[in-house]
């Protein structure tokens, strides 16, 4: 990876962190977000309180849906330890 797309990606996941984390950025109710997964996006959303999420939160995502609702195949909640787990698992911010 060039130094270029280094700070790109370190830029976008820090972009992406700061937004999962707040809530009151969102520009819906729950944050669409997305993932590559053999060759395929991969959609699901963030739900939160109405009150922003502490770094080390567990963060509950619904896989396979989007903000218009279920995508084909079946929607199920998972959660992620942190935000952290979940950007490592190359979800970003849609």
């Amino acid at each position: 990876m060039s130094e270029i797309a280094a700070v790109g990606t370190a830029q976008r996941r820090a972009q992406d962190r700061e937004m999962i984390l707040d809530p009151f950025k969102w520009p819906h109710l729950v944050l669409p977000i997305k993932r590559m997964v053999d060759g395929r996006m991969q959609t699901a959303i963030v739900y939160a309180g109405m009150e922003k999420l502490k770094e080390d939160e567990p963060i509950q995502v619904k896989l396979n849906t989007t903000i218009f609702g279920d995508v084909g195949e079946d929607s199920k909640l998972t959660t992620f330890k942190d935000v952290d787990a979940l950007l490592d698992d190359g979800w970003t911010v849609d």
